[in-house]
Protein backbone atom coordinates (compact mmCIF):
# COMPACT_ATOMS: atom_id res chain seq x y z
CA UNK A 1 0.00 0.00 0.00
CA UNK A 2 0.95 3.71 -1.47
CA UNK A 3 -0.37 6.40 0.71
CA UNK A 4 0.14 10.14 0.13
CA UNK A 5 -0.95 12.60 2.76
CA UNK A 6 -1.26 16.46 3.22
CA UNK A 7 -1.27 19.63 1.53
CA UNK A 8 -0.13 19.99 -2.36
CA UNK A 9 2.75 22.59 -2.24
CA UNK A 10 1.88 26.09 -3.38
CA UNK A 11 4.56 24.91 -6.46
CA UNK A 12 2.61 22.10 -7.07
CA UNK A 13 -0.93 23.55 -6.94
CA UNK A 14 0.30 26.10 -9.37
CA UNK A 15 1.38 24.18 -11.89
CA UNK A 16 -1.40 21.32 -11.77
CA UNK A 17 -4.06 25.17 -11.70
CA UNK A 18 -2.50 26.25 -15.21
CA UNK A 19 -2.63 22.81 -16.66
CA UNK A 20 -6.29 22.17 -15.80
CA UNK A 21 -6.97 26.10 -16.89
CA UNK A 22 -5.38 25.56 -20.03
CA UNK A 23 -7.62 22.61 -20.85
CA UNK A 24 -11.06 23.98 -19.60
CA UNK A 25 -9.98 27.70 -21.48
CA UNK A 26 -9.71 25.46 -24.47
CA UNK A 27 -13.12 23.84 -24.42
CA UNK A 28 -14.37 26.94 -23.42
CA UNK A 29 -13.12 29.26 -26.68
CA UNK A 30 -14.41 26.57 -28.62
CA UNK A 31 -17.85 26.24 -27.31
CA UNK A 32 -17.86 30.30 -27.87
CA UNK A 33 -16.87 29.98 -31.48
CA UNK A 34 -19.37 27.61 -31.64
CA UNK A 35 -22.16 29.33 -30.52
CA UNK A 36 -20.80 33.29 -32.12
CA UNK A 37 -20.99 30.75 -35.66
CA UNK A 38 -24.60 29.43 -34.59
CA UNK A 39 -25.69 33.35 -33.17
CA UNK A 40 -24.39 34.85 -36.96
CA UNK A 41 -26.64 32.02 -38.45
CA UNK A 42 -29.72 33.23 -36.05
CA UNK A 43 -29.11 36.82 -36.86
CA UNK A 44 -29.43 35.86 -40.58
CA UNK A 45 -32.45 34.06 -39.94
CA UNK A 46 -33.39 37.16 -38.01
CA UNK A 47 -34.10 35.54 -34.51
CA UNK A 48 -32.68 38.50 -32.94
CA UNK A 49 -32.96 37.30 -29.26
CA UNK A 50 -31.07 33.57 -29.39
CA UNK A 51 -27.34 35.49 -30.05
CA UNK A 52 -27.85 37.49 -27.06
CA UNK A 53 -28.56 34.13 -25.29
CA UNK A 54 -25.72 32.27 -26.52
CA UNK A 55 -23.20 35.62 -25.74
CA UNK A 56 -24.34 35.41 -22.38
CA UNK A 57 -24.19 31.35 -22.03
CA UNK A 58 -21.12 31.80 -23.52
CA UNK A 59 -19.09 34.88 -21.19
CA UNK A 60 -20.69 32.43 -18.38
CA UNK A 61 -18.66 29.93 -19.56
CA UNK A 62 -15.59 31.15 -19.24
CA UNK A 63 -16.28 32.95 -15.91
CA UNK A 64 -16.54 28.72 -14.64
CA UNK A 65 -13.02 28.32 -16.22
CA UNK A 66 -11.78 31.19 -14.08
CA UNK A 67 -13.69 30.05 -11.01
CA UNK A 68 -12.54 26.34 -11.73
CA UNK A 69 -9.27 27.49 -11.74
CA UNK A 70 -8.99 29.13 -8.53
CA UNK A 71 -10.74 26.04 -7.03
CA UNK A 72 -7.85 23.54 -8.30
CA UNK A 73 -5.05 26.19 -6.21
CA UNK A 74 -6.80 25.31 -3.22
CA UNK A 75 -5.15 24.22 -0.26
CA UNK A 76 -6.91 20.67 0.26
CA UNK A 77 -5.62 18.32 2.55
CA UNK A 78 -5.83 15.30 0.81
CA UNK A 79 -5.08 11.26 1.21
CA UNK A 80 -4.38 9.12 -1.41
CA UNK A 81 -4.23 5.31 -1.11
CA UNK A 82 -2.52 2.82 -3.82
CA UNK A 83 -2.63 -0.80 -4.17
CA UNK A 84 -2.15 -3.16 -7.09
CA UNK A 85 -5.66 -2.61 -8.21
CA UNK A 86 -6.99 0.83 -7.38
CA UNK A 87 -6.21 4.43 -6.39
CA UNK A 88 -8.23 6.15 -3.49
CA UNK A 89 -8.31 9.82 -3.11
CA UNK A 90 -10.19 11.55 0.17
CA UNK A 91 -9.95 15.03 -0.08
CA UNK A 92 -13.30 17.16 -0.25
CA UNK A 93 -15.35 14.07 -1.06
CA UNK A 94 -13.83 10.21 -2.53
CA UNK A 95 -13.24 8.84 -5.43
CA UNK A 96 -11.54 5.78 -6.31
CA UNK A 97 -10.41 4.78 -9.67
CA UNK A 98 -8.66 1.05 -10.87
CA UNK A 99 -5.35 0.88 -11.85
CA UNK A 100 -6.09 -0.88 -15.15
CA UNK A 101 -7.93 3.08 -15.93
CA UNK A 102 -4.35 4.28 -15.95
CA UNK A 103 -3.35 5.35 -19.49
CA UNK A 104 0.13 7.27 -18.14
CA UNK A 105 1.99 8.36 -15.24
CA UNK A 106 3.88 12.15 -15.84
CA UNK A 107 6.72 12.84 -13.38
CA UNK A 108 7.49 16.47 -12.94
CA UNK A 109 10.64 15.80 -10.57
CA UNK A 110 9.08 16.67 -7.17
CA UNK A 111 5.55 15.49 -7.90
CA UNK A 112 3.50 12.72 -9.90
CA UNK A 113 0.29 13.33 -12.77
CA UNK A 114 -1.43 10.24 -12.78
CA UNK A 115 -3.23 10.60 -16.31
CA UNK A 116 -6.52 8.30 -16.70
CA UNK A 117 -7.96 6.84 -20.16
CA UNK A 118 -10.67 9.01 -20.47
CA UNK A 119 -9.98 12.35 -19.01
CA UNK A 120 -7.34 14.78 -18.74
CA UNK A 121 -5.47 17.08 -16.46
CA UNK A 122 -9.15 18.46 -14.40
CA UNK A 123 -9.24 14.32 -13.47
CA UNK A 124 -6.13 13.93 -12.75
CA UNK A 125 -4.27 12.46 -9.41
CA UNK A 126 -1.55 14.46 -8.03
CA UNK A 127 1.00 13.05 -5.83
CA UNK A 128 3.49 14.75 -4.46
CA UNK A 129 6.59 12.88 -3.58
CA UNK A 130 7.34 14.69 -0.32
CA UNK A 131 3.97 13.70 1.00
CA UNK A 132 4.37 10.10 1.00
CA UNK A 133 4.21 8.13 4.09
CA UNK A 134 3.58 4.96 3.42
CA UNK A 135 5.29 3.02 0.84
CA UNK A 136 8.45 4.28 -1.47
CA UNK A 137 8.70 6.16 -4.72
CA UNK A 138 10.14 3.08 -6.37
CA UNK A 139 7.20 0.88 -5.33
CA UNK A 140 4.74 3.27 -6.61
CA UNK A 141 6.71 3.25 -9.64
CA UNK A 142 6.78 -0.76 -9.58
CA UNK A 143 2.79 -0.62 -10.00
CA UNK A 144 2.57 1.43 -12.90
CA UNK A 145 5.56 -0.31 -14.56
CA UNK A 146 6.05 0.56 -18.20
CA UNK A 147 3.56 4.07 -17.90
CA UNK A 148 5.95 6.21 -16.19
CA UNK A 149 6.84 9.10 -18.15
CA UNK A 150 9.63 11.76 -16.88
CA UNK A 151 8.91 15.43 -18.23
CA UNK A 152 10.81 17.68 -18.65
CA UNK A 153 10.76 21.61 -19.14
CA UNK A 154 12.26 22.93 -22.08
CA UNK A 155 13.12 25.85 -20.57
CA UNK A 156 14.74 24.19 -17.38
CA UNK A 157 18.79 24.19 -17.16
CA UNK A 158 21.02 21.55 -16.58
CA UNK A 159 21.32 21.16 -12.71
CA UNK A 160 24.24 23.34 -11.40
CA UNK A 161 26.40 21.97 -8.70
CA UNK A 162 24.54 23.11 -5.88
CA UNK A 163 21.26 21.52 -7.10
CA UNK A 164 22.68 17.90 -7.56
CA UNK A 165 24.19 18.20 -3.78
CA UNK A 166 20.88 19.76 -2.30
CA UNK A 167 19.47 16.33 -3.94
CA UNK A 168 21.65 13.71 -3.19
CA UNK A 169 21.19 15.72 0.54
CA UNK A 170 17.55 15.46 0.54
CA UNK A 171 17.06 12.06 -0.96
CA UNK A 172 19.55 10.57 2.36
CA UNK A 173 17.23 13.14 4.72
CA UNK A 174 20.80 14.77 5.76
CA UNK A 175 21.63 11.14 7.14
CA UNK A 176 26.00 11.27 6.73
CA UNK A 177 26.38 7.92 7.44
CA UNK A 178 23.94 6.54 4.95
CA UNK A 179 25.35 9.23 2.75
CA UNK A 180 28.98 7.63 3.27
CA UNK A 181 27.48 4.20 2.32
CA UNK A 182 26.41 5.01 -0.92
CA UNK A 183 28.79 7.10 -2.42
CA UNK A 184 26.21 10.08 -2.35
CA UNK A 185 28.63 11.54 0.52
CA UNK A 186 31.99 12.01 -1.93
CA UNK A 187 29.57 13.60 -4.38
CA UNK A 188 28.76 16.28 -2.41
CA UNK A 189 31.79 17.13 -1.22
CA UNK A 190 32.81 17.24 -4.77
CA UNK A 191 30.15 20.36 -4.85
CA UNK A 192 31.94 22.31 -2.39
CA UNK A 193 28.95 23.53 -0.77
CA UNK A 194 29.80 25.88 2.23
CA UNK A 195 28.57 25.05 6.17
CA UNK A 196 25.72 27.58 6.42
CA UNK A 197 24.00 25.88 3.19
CA UNK A 198 24.48 22.39 4.60
CA UNK A 199 22.59 23.72 8.19
CA UNK A 200 19.81 25.59 6.11
CA UNK A 201 19.30 22.07 4.24
CA UNK A 202 19.85 20.27 7.53
CA UNK A 203 16.54 22.48 9.63
CA UNK A 204 14.44 22.32 6.07
CA UNK A 205 14.96 18.73 6.21
CA UNK A 206 14.00 18.59 10.02
CA UNK A 207 11.06 20.84 9.48
CA UNK A 208 9.75 18.16 6.18
CA UNK A 209 10.14 14.97 8.92
CA UNK A 210 8.63 16.21 11.81
CA UNK A 211 5.54 17.04 9.57
CA UNK A 212 5.76 13.96 8.24
CA UNK A 213 5.92 11.77 11.13
CA UNK A 214 2.46 12.14 12.57
CA UNK A 215 1.06 10.59 9.54
CA UNK A 216 3.08 7.61 8.65
CA UNK A 217 3.66 4.67 11.11
CA UNK A 218 5.41 1.66 11.30
CA UNK A 219 9.11 0.91 9.74
CA UNK A 220 8.37 4.04 8.01
CA UNK A 221 7.87 5.99 10.98
CA UNK A 222 10.56 4.86 13.18
CA UNK A 223 13.16 5.15 10.26
CA UNK A 224 11.65 8.82 9.84
CA UNK A 225 12.23 9.25 13.45
CA UNK A 226 16.08 8.46 13.33
CA UNK A 227 16.64 10.35 10.40
CA UNK A 228 15.17 13.55 12.95
CA UNK A 229 16.91 12.53 15.50
CA UNK A 230 19.97 12.99 13.91
CA UNK A 231 19.27 16.62 13.38
CA UNK A 232 17.40 17.69 16.31
CA UNK A 233 18.70 19.12 19.43
CA UNK A 234 18.30 17.62 23.08
CA UNK A 235 15.28 19.19 23.65
CA UNK A 236 13.48 18.63 20.52
CA UNK A 237 14.62 15.04 20.57
CA UNK A 238 13.12 14.95 24.37
CA UNK A 239 9.97 16.80 22.98
CA UNK A 240 9.54 14.46 20.36
CA UNK A 241 10.20 10.60 22.09
CA UNK A 242 8.14 12.18 25.16
CA UNK A 243 5.04 11.78 22.52
CA UNK A 244 5.87 8.89 20.72
CA UNK A 245 6.50 6.50 23.50
CA UNK A 246 3.08 7.44 25.35
CA UNK A 247 1.51 7.32 22.65
CA UNK A 248 -1.78 4.77 22.59
CA UNK A 249 -1.93 4.48 18.93
CA UNK A 250 1.59 3.36 18.07
CA UNK A 251 2.33 -0.44 17.77
CA UNK A 252 4.36 -2.62 20.35
CA UNK A 253 7.38 -3.01 18.50
CA UNK A 254 7.80 0.94 17.15
CA UNK A 255 7.24 2.10 21.23
CA UNK A 256 10.61 -0.48 21.86
CA UNK A 257 12.13 1.05 19.08
CA UNK A 258 12.19 5.16 20.59
CA UNK A 259 12.30 3.83 24.07
CA UNK A 260 15.83 2.67 22.80
CA UNK A 261 16.77 5.62 20.94
CA UNK A 262 15.63 7.49 24.05
CA UNK A 263 18.41 5.61 25.86
CA UNK A 264 20.86 6.57 23.12
CA UNK A 265 19.60 10.25 22.45
CA UNK A 266 17.92 11.88 25.54
CA UNK A 267 19.92 12.62 28.60
CA UNK A 268 18.67 10.51 31.66
CA UNK A 269 16.83 12.11 34.97
CA UNK A 270 13.89 11.72 36.92
CA UNK A 271 11.57 12.49 34.50
CA UNK A 272 13.38 10.53 31.92
CA UNK A 273 13.31 6.87 33.76
CA UNK A 274 9.73 7.32 34.12
CA UNK A 275 9.15 8.13 30.89
CA UNK A 276 10.83 5.12 29.78
CA UNK A 277 8.79 3.11 32.64
CA UNK A 278 5.32 3.84 31.57
CA UNK A 279 6.75 2.79 27.91
CA UNK A 280 7.86 -0.50 29.38
CA UNK A 281 4.83 -1.10 30.91
CA UNK A 282 2.63 -0.10 27.53
CA UNK A 283 5.07 -2.71 25.65
CA UNK A 284 4.40 -6.03 28.22
CA UNK A 285 1.13 -5.15 28.43
CA UNK A 286 0.49 -5.67 24.64
CA UNK A 287 3.63 -7.22 23.41
CA UNK A 288 2.27 -8.88 19.98
CA UNK A 289 0.43 -5.64 18.67
CA UNK A 290 3.58 -5.18 15.73
CA UNK A 291 3.03 -3.68 12.89
CA UNK A 292 2.76 -5.52 9.66
CA UNK A 293 5.15 -3.77 8.14
CA UNK A 294 8.29 -4.91 10.26
CA UNK A 295 7.36 -8.37 9.46
CA UNK A 296 8.26 -7.07 5.98
CA UNK A 297 11.15 -5.63 6.78
CA UNK A 298 12.74 -8.09 9.27
CA UNK A 299 10.90 -11.20 7.60
CA UNK A 300 13.20 -14.12 9.52
CA UNK A 301 13.08 -12.67 12.70
CA UNK A 302 10.50 -13.75 15.24
CA UNK A 303 9.66 -10.29 16.56
CA UNK A 304 7.17 -10.83 19.05
CA UNK A 305 10.16 -13.11 21.17
CA UNK A 306 12.59 -10.20 20.18
CA UNK A 307 10.23 -7.53 21.39
CA UNK A 308 9.98 -9.61 24.65
CA UNK A 309 13.59 -9.75 25.04
CA UNK A 310 14.48 -6.39 24.25
CA UNK A 311 11.98 -4.91 26.40
CA UNK A 312 13.50 -6.96 29.70
CA UNK A 313 17.06 -5.05 28.55
CA UNK A 314 15.03 -1.62 28.97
Amino acid sequence: MIRFKGILSEECRKERSLRVYKNLLVMGWFGVVFMTATGVILCVLKHTWYPIILSLIGVIGLIGVYITKNKNSARVYTVIEIDNEFISVLALGTTRRPVSDVDRVIDRGGWYYILFKRGDYTNSVTCEKSLIVDGTLQEFESIFLGKVVTETDPKTQPLTPEAIAKELFFDNNGNIERMKNNGSFERIQQCHIDDNTIRLWKQEIKLNLHRVISHCKGSTRVHNVEDYLLLANEEERRTLLAQLIIDKQIDSFSRLRFCEMAKCYVTEDVSFLQLLEQGKDMIERDPYNIDMSFYKEYPNTDLREQTKHRVSLL
